[in-house]
């Protein structure tokens, strides 16, 4: 997540087709879903995700998700121009 984010902020300063519209929008909601993914948590556990105590992957890659919904959509805006 953080690496991603990384690159994720360099293509933002590079390329301003991602600095407009619907695709700055996309990617703000992929870099945000990224930092919320970078949480250091007290104690990592192994419960299923409906419990009180779900696992730390668990909840890992529920913010990739986001993160990856948010660049489809990116790429979605960016090929339809805006």
């Amino acid at each position: 997540a953080y690496a991603q984010q990384g690159l994720l902020l360099a293509a933002k300063a590079d390329f301003p087709a991602l600095q407009q519209g619907k695709a700055l929008a996309a990617l703000d909601a992929a870099l945000k879903s990224l930092e919320e993914g970078q949480f250091e948590p007290w104690v990592v556990t192994n419960g299923t995700k409906s419990s009180l105590l779900a696992n730390h992957s668990s909840r890992l890659r529920a913010f990739l998700e986001e993160a990856r919904l948010s660049l489809v959509a990116c790429a979605s805006a960016l090929r339809s121009g805006g």
